[in-house]
């Protein structure tokens, strides 16, 4: 359903929107996406246009690192469906 931003609301980080139908509501910003781009459009110039979005502040995680991998239970352990293996608890016994 598209939109368009009307004004900010008084509330942090929300947006009053307009509707087609002409209705006015207000969204948080997490609630709110980006118009899609057509495919057939020409690349965005490399000037500072004030349109920059956080997509250029996103920072990649390199290929290659190794993920650490749950221990296998040993003998007399119980472990998870992911694989966490589970401990019994420690209790004061008096």
């Amino acid at each position: 359903m598209p939109a368009v931003i009307a004004s900010e609301s008084i509330t942090p980080r929300s947006f009053i929107i307009k509707t087609q139908q002409g209705a006015e509501l207000r969204r948080n910003r997490r609630h709110l996406q980006p118009e899609p781009v057509p495919e057939s459009s020409p690349p965005a110039t490399s000037g500072n246009t004030g349109t920059d979005t956080h997509s250029d502040t996103l920072e990649t995680v390199p290929t290659g690192q190794s993920v650490a991998t749950p221990a296998s239970p040993t003998p007399g352990q119980t472990a998870t469906r992911s694989g966490r293996v589970c401990k019994p608890v420690n209790r004061l016994d008096l």
